[in-house]
């Protein structure tokens, strides 16, 4: 229903903008038509709108009459809250101004909701900028020799902002939206010239805190110092909003006298334990920073003393202590998500995941890849081996080199029950693990996850401890989920099914006897089967979109195992990791795994020729 009212606005808005301009000709003296003066004749043009939602890209569009996050976008097409302006491209200075005689909604695109614009110019123009400006409090007036520059940093094109009410975006309270394109088509009185799309800069910025910590519930979120005012156009942005924007994200700084360094925002509820503001783009480099105080309740609904500094800052924070690091402020940007999830609450001491994404562009980097060829795409690496000479945590993940580290995850392979000895005499009632190195740097703000397709025989250690150096005390957390950083991430896959018990002969042991659980596998014929594909799915957006990452590719400039000339077992996007049995009789891995390659043909799965359509899916 929403959606139909969105189109009989829309409708509505198809006017005849422009008349024609008919040629003046005289005759000359042979009575043959000359032209006076070049014709202005008018020519159709069109373009797209593209701005991206904060949270469901679906449905948060230009033009959308629904509440909540979805008004991020919004622009009042009915009321014409809009400008379209042409520049000269090689001096930047005003040309004339276009009035659309149609929007229409263009559907999902790649950098979000789209809707198209289409009308007439006066005459063909060449060599042009097309400035797009929306949701503005005061549209500048008298355009005539004015440049891009001058209207982007005019106070006049600025707006207040009060914090006596938090800002959420509403039917009245807009965003105002920027937005750039330089236009070389040759434009045709003949022919409808498609310009392109024009990306929209938001001119706030989004801070968003919520708690997924089981037991505590967000009670208040405040922001101390804050900017009263804002502009609403970015500086520097003047040929394209994307080149631009993304070779240097200008910040367009507010004037010292607006800054409310003693100045709080409340945050308003959002929803899910969560709380969110919007607010004008704020220098967090100076003396005095931004930051975040929050107010909890625990499951009993007592008020949550917390120690140290209660506080959360705009920097930098190390992944295992969870403090700040000094000299990482950063400041709080226009068309940016500050968003903190605040995880844990342990002993009263916060511990929070922080993502800073960039509202506009929140798919454009997905499928990012380092350059390939350097071995520097190899995102996954066996752990070192902890019989290696060069121990756990001294030796350095090996992301070139697949054939080193810990043979269970070299081969693909869990043992439940695990040797505990390296001459495979004996064994123990524990499972083994394949342990990866995982390493994502880029892009910023990314977040990642790790899932396995086969949840019954096997689990990632998730969060869990592990002594890392063999010294008895657990230094080391395993992840399944973390964001974009330059310290590599540790992975542990583990099965969830001992597949043999030990039988006693007195004070001896022998694990002959087969559980329940082997019995069944192995009458079954499944044996082969009990295997999980272990994958990483990255987002940009907060979560809402989600690709998976190619962390296993073949001929990838690394060494790999003999088998053939994939990293690890699998495909492109996914590790197989088996379940053996443990032999009592096999005096190295090498013998037990492949013993069963060659009745199982595991080793196919290290060569990408070989059953392609496993690697690919």
């Amino acid at each position: 229903m929403k959606n139909n009212h969105i189109m009989r606005h829309l409708r509505a808005l198809s006017v005849c903008a422009f008349s024609l301009l008919l040629a003046a000709c005289q005759q000359d003296q042979e009575g043959l038509p000359v032209a006076q003066e070049q014709a202005a004749v008018p020519v159709r043009i069109g373009f797209t709108l593209a701005t991206t939602g904060g949270q469901d890209a679906a449905a948060t569009r230009v033009g959308t009459d629904q509440a909540g996050s979805e008004w991020e976008s919004y622009i009042d097409i009915a009321g014409g809250d809009f400008r379209f302006l042409l520049f000269d491209a090689g001096t930047d200075v005003y040309l004339t101004s276009f009035t659309p005689q149609s929007v229409t909604p263009a559907g999902q695109g790649p950098r979000g909701w789209e809707y198209y614009v289409e009308g007439e110019l006066d005459r063909p123009y060449e060599d042009f900028k097309l400035v797009v400006l929306a949701n503005w409090t005061g549209y500048p007036q008298d355009l005539e020799g004015r440049t891009i520059e001058d209207i982007c940093t005019s106070p006049s094109s600025g707006f207040a902002y009060s914090g006596a009410e938090p800002f959420i975006p509403s039917a009245t309270k807009r965003i105002p939206l920027y937005g750039v394109k330089t236009v070389t088509a040759t434009l045709r009185p003949d022919l409808s010239t498609d310009l392109g799309t024009v990306d929209l800069l938001r001119a706030m910025c989004k801070v968003e805190v919520k708690c997924s910590a089981e037991g505590f519930t967000l009670t208040g979120v405040k922001l101390h110092r804050y900017a009263a005012a804002g502009m609403c156009a970015p500086t520097g942005v003047y040929s394209n909003t994307e080149t631009d924007w993304e070779a240097d994200e200008k910040i367009h700084m507010p004037t010292a006298d607006v800054v409310r360094d003693d100045g709080v925002l409340s945050l308003q509820p959002s929803g899910n334990n969560a709380f969110v503001v919007y607010m004008p783009e704020i220098d967090n480099t100076a003396d005095t920073y931004s930051y975040i105080e929050v107010t909890l309740l625990n499951a009993e609904g007592g008020a949550v003393s917390l120690k140290g500094d209660p506080y959360i800052f705009f920097k930098e924070y190390d992944d295992e202590t969870h403090t700040p690091t000094d000299g990482t402020d950063f400041d709080l940007i226009r068309n940016h998500w500050y968003s903190y999830d605040i995880t844990a609450v342990d002993d009263g001491q916060l511990a929070f995941e922080y993502r800073v994404l960039e509202w506009n562009r929140a798919d454009s980097q997905i499928g990012w890849y380092p350059e390939e060829g350097t071995g520097e795409d190899a995102l996954m690496a066996a752990w070192p081996s902890e019989y290696s000479s060069d121990p756990i945590p001294e030796a350095q993940p090996n992301f070139t080199d697949a054939t080193v580290g810990d043979k269970e995850a070299v081969f693909c392979y869990l043992l439940y029950p695990r040797y505990e000895n390296t001459q495979h005499t004996a064994l123990e009632d524990n499972s083994a693990f394949a342990g990866f190195y995982f390493h994502l740097e880029e892009p910023e703000g990314a977040i990642w996850e790790a899932e396995l397709t086969n949840t019954e025989d096997f689990r990632l250690n998730e969060n869990g401890p592990y002594d890392s150096d063999g010294d008895g005390v657990q230094d080391t957390r395993c992840a399944a989920r973390g964001r974009a950083r330059s310290k590599p991430y540790q992975i542990q896959v583990r099965a969830n099914h001992a597949w043999t018990e030990p039988r006693y002969d007195g004070d001896d042991q022998y694990w002959d006897n087969n559980t329940a659980w082997g019995n069944d596998i192995e009458e079954s014929g499944r044996c082969r089967n009990i295997y999980t594909d272990l994958r990483i799915r990255i987002s940009i957006d907060g979560g809402q979109t989600w690709n998976y990452l190619d962390i296993n590719k073949a001929d990838s400039g690394i060494e790999h195992y003999l088998w053939g000339r994939r990293r690890f077992a699998g495909g492109d996007k996914y590790i197989r990791i088996w379940q053996l049995k443990a032999e009592e009789d096999e005096r190295s891995l090498f013998q037990l795994v492949t013993k069963l390659a060659d009745n199982w043909g595991i080793h196919d799965f290290w060569n990408p020729n070989v059953n392609a359509n496993y690697f690919n899916d």
